[in-house]
């Protein structure tokens, strides 16, 4: 039976393990948004005029990479919240257009820019690759339950 819009149906609620609303997975994405805005509205052009023109290319891509962590998060985080609302199934949620997208870019860590970004952009590299990686984690726990 379908479910009624604004209620989960105990088929999909059942289908999803008690990991979806973490406060902290919404609250550490929205605070990385915020940090990397700051970041790169109040230091990004005066840390990228100190790199070489490699270098800043290198940083054009990482600060991209980071973007697309945080959009991919909270797409996800999106859908989940969908089938929790009952406004969509767990089963239509695991399609491919619903996972958590660009596994193979965000979960590259580039030890270049390891070594020659600056400090507040490394650690911002860090976090974002750390919040996907646990957000990962919970995606495959939800498409994958009896793997754990």
């Amino acid at each position: 039976m379908p479910s009624k819009r604004g209620q989960s149906s105990s088929e999909d609620a059942a289908a999803l393990p008690n990991v979806l609303f973490m406060p902290n997975i919404f609250g550490d994405t929205v605070r990385l948004l915020l940090t990397s805005h700051e970041y790169f509205q109040n230091y990004g052009r005066q840390d990228q005029d100190t790199l070489t023109p490699a270098e800043r290319l290198l940083y054009s891509g990482e600060m991209s990479r980071i973007t697309l962590r945080l959009t991919c998060i909270m797409s996800w985080l999106t859908f989940q919240r969908a089938v929790f609302n009952g406004r969509m199934s767990a089963k239509d949620a695991q399609g491919s257009d619903f996972d958590l997208g660009f596994q193979e870019a965000c979960m590259v860590q580039n030890e270049e820019a390891e070594r020659v970004l600056p400090k507040e952009m490394k650690s911002i590299l860090d976090e974002t690759f750390a919040l996907y990686s646990r957000v990962l984690r919970l995606h495959q726990q939800i498409l994958f339950p009896d793997q754990e």
